[in-house]
Parts: C-alpha cells; structure tokens; sequence
C-alpha cells in the first residue's frame, strides 16, 4: 500500500486559526492582484508573439534586480544551452536546477548559480537578494528554499515560460504565464536586449554564491553526504551519463554539486514516483543514450528496485551504482518527526540492517565499499579504466549526516551575510 502523507508529518494541535506570518507569505492568497488578474495567461504556441516578446524585453529592460530560474526541463541539453547563451546576453543571474540542462556544458560567460539552496534560508539574505523580476523556466526547481523565495516575492512580477502540457506553478506565484518553447521563445529574445542588468546585482549573486559553497564545504567532514554528492558531480567522465535519484540525491547534488563545463548530461525523474524504481529507469536510460549511465541513489531506493538489476544484465548496458547506504530514510531526520520516537525509527527511518553486497553478488555485479568522498573518487577513477558495470557502496551515518547539513546550512548564511557585508562597505568607500 502506497499511503501519501503531507506536511506536517509530526502531530501537531490545530487551532482552526490563520497561521501565524500567513498574510506576510501568503498576501495574493488573501487578496489576489487586484484589478491584474491574478496570473495573466498567453495562448499555446511553439514560440512566443513579437507583442510577447517585446513585453517581456520591456520588462527585462525596466528591471534593476532580475533573476533566471531554471527548473526541471524536459529536454535539458537542448533547453540548458539556452539558459546560458540568455543569462550571459541578459546578465542575469542564473539560478540552475541540477536536471536544468544549465548545471553543465559551457557557461557561455553566464553567472550559473548553484549554492543557492544554502543561502537562501536566511531571511536576511532574502531580503537582502530580493528580485524586481523572475523569469522561470521548466517545472518547480527542487530545493524547497527556493521555492519558499520565490513564494515571498509574488507580489512582484514573475513570468513562468513552459511549452508543455502541464502546469507548472503549483504554488501560484506566477503573473504571468507564457505558453511557448521555452528554448525557441530565450532565442528570439536575445536581439531584444537592450542593455544588460545592472553588473553589480549580478556580482553581488556571484560573490554570495562562491563564498557559500566553500565556508558550506568546509563545515563539513569529508565522509558528509553532501561532498558523496560532489564527488560523484566531480567524479564521472564527461561521456557519461549522471542520473540521480530523489530523495537526498538530488537535493545534496542541488546545493553540494557545483557545476561543470563539460557535456556532461544530469537526468532524474521528479515524479510522484517517490523512489521508486530508480534503478529501473537507469537502466533505461543507459540503453536508450547508449553511453554508461552512473546512478547515485539511497539504500533504500537501492532495495525497492533491486530486481531492476536484472534489465541491467538482461539488456547489456553499462550502469554504475553509487548506493549511499545510511541504514534507512535520512531524510527524515532532516524533519521535526525525528523527535517522535520510537515511531520515527520503525516507520519513518525504516533501518533494514542488511549487507547490499550480497546483492551485487548475485547479479555479479563488481562490489567495493567506501567510506567518503575519496573513496567515491576513486572507485570512480579505477571502474573509468575498467568498464562494465559496477556498484560502490557509501557507509555513512543518519544522524551525522543531519548534524553536517545544519553546520553547512549555519556556515553558509555566515559566509553570505559576511560577503553581503563587505560588498555594501566596498560601495560605500566608492562614494
């Protein structure tokens, strides 16, 4: 049985009142945009209208403070070049999702922003990067601070540019929402460009981004989930394919991983799939691109398609399995249902004790535990040399783990605030 259980997971009293803060987060809920409509939607076409365009290079022009998110894309290689080739003309910050398309590849000279799940849980820092523009491409990102970012400025303009069938902005904060190739409609928006965004809106993401991701990375130990991440990021050759699991995967790839400026390709299925059959669609995935596919997921994903392994065998594909194997659901320790024990343990962190060696045995399957990311990287290394298809085991700790994400979470906003900081006292001796 599949039971869906929402937020809040832990037992909480309901009052039947407001929440507290609802109106400052939450104000078109209350009150809509009124007299604007409350999302102003365009016809379904390939690509957008010259008065479609010409809008939205007006309200690029008039902006002093916009940003590019891209979420997921359903064409990545081709959507991500895009992405670049835009954010370098336009000279807005880009602010990448790892299955983007935009995480890899040649940066074209764009601002790619990849730490942005760590900084963008301080408030200050919110206030501080708030945007006077958001153009979205693609599905919702996955970091839930971006969202809760974007959620806070939907008072401001935010037009969402997605050529599918299904919509996507399910937290209605988008004003305007245009419906077109979103490749094709960033294409012809580039001889549209004026002027491009103020240079110092863009340092000031830049200087954030990079002083983050090196105070989160070095609050945390080598053996943190977090640099697993960016080791397999790092690790797997530019010919291959990474596919990474929900779950903490993607999420430890979103604010650990960096980026790279190779043709390496990131896929991932954000579906209502949950973890489901991850090593499945890896294998799939490997024989349909036809190149070795590396696959980084959990152990409990591991376990819930482990039968996957014989479409490996069966089908002849080289797929490399990077299991990290924390005994159980370490993402629920990044939850408040932690403190409710002995229930979390047994249903929510689910350990299972079990040796995932034996399994790669039997499908014969090469087999190396490691512990940390220098042991990720070079198992890496050595199974590059060798071919075939492989599996690396990853020993960390639940509770260790949790503890290295709020010390990275807690450098991380230091590290901004500090950056944010100097940046106002450099500008300040200008004048």
């Amino acid at each position: 049985m599949n039971l869906p259980f929402a937020k809040p997971l832990e037992p909480v009293e309901d009052s039947g009142d407001v929440p507290e803060g609802f109106p400052e987060n939450h104000g078109t809920a209350l009150v809509g945009r009124d007299p604007a409509p409350l999302v102003e939607i365009g016809i379904h076409r390939t690509s957008a209208n010259e008065e479609e365009l010409d809008r939205l290079a007006g309200w690029l022009e008039e902006a002093e403070r916009p940003v590019l998110v891209a979420g997921v894309a359903s064409e990545p290689a081709r959507i991500g070049s895009a992405l670049t080739r835009f954010a370098a003309a336009a000279g807005v910050p880009l602010l990448a999702d790892p299955l983007s398309g935009a995480r890899a590849g040649p940066g074209h000279g764009s601002a790619r922003i990849t730490a942005y799940d760590l900084f963008l849980r301080s408030a200050e820092v919110r206030r501080t990067l708030e945007p006077d523009l958001v153009i979205r491409v693609g599905a919702g990102p996955t970091s839930a601070a971006l969202l809760r970012w974007l959620s806070r400025h939907g008072s401001g303009r935010q037009v969402v540019v997605d050529g599918g069938g299904r919509w996507k902005d399910h937290q209605n904060t988008a004003t305007n929402y245009l419906q077109a190739d979103p490749a094709e409609t960033l294409r012809a928006l580039l001889p549209r460009i004026r002027r491009p965004s103020p240079a110092a809106w863009r340092h000031r993401w830049e200087t954030v981004d990079r002083a983050t991701a090196k105070a989160a990375a070095s609050a945390v130990g080598p053996s943190h989930e977090g640099q697993v991440a960016e080791a397999v990021m790092r690790g797997v050759d530019s010919d291959d394919v990474l596919f990474v699991s929900n779950s903490m995967p993607i999420r430890d790839v979103d604010a650990f991983g960096g980026e790279r400026g190779d043709g390496l390709l990131l896929l991932g299925n954000r579906g209502a799939s949950g973890i489901d059959g991850i090593v499945s669609t890896a294998a799939g995935v490997a024989a349909g691109a036809g190149r070795r596919t590396v696959v980084l997921l959990g152990d409990l994903a591991f376990l819930h398609d482990a039968n996957g392994l014989l479409a490996v065998r069966e089908a002849g594909v080289e797929l490399g399995l990077v299991v990290v194997n924390n005994d159980g659901g370490g993402i629920f320790h990044m939850l408040p249902i932690r403190e409710h024990d002995p229930p979390f343990t047994r249903l929510f962190a689910t350990p299972h004790g079990l040796d995932l060696s034996h399994l790669a045995r039997l499908h014969g399957l090469p087999h190396t535990r490691v512990e940390g990311a220098a042991g990720v990287r070079e198992a890496l290394s050595r199974h590059q040399v060798g071919g075939g298809s492989f599996m690396v085991e990853v020993i960390t700790d639940r509770e260790a783990n949790r503890v290295g994400h709020q010390a990275a979470f807690s450098a991380a906003e230091s590290a901004a605030l500090e950056a944010l900081e100097k940046l106002e006292s450099d500008d300040s001796g200008e004048m």
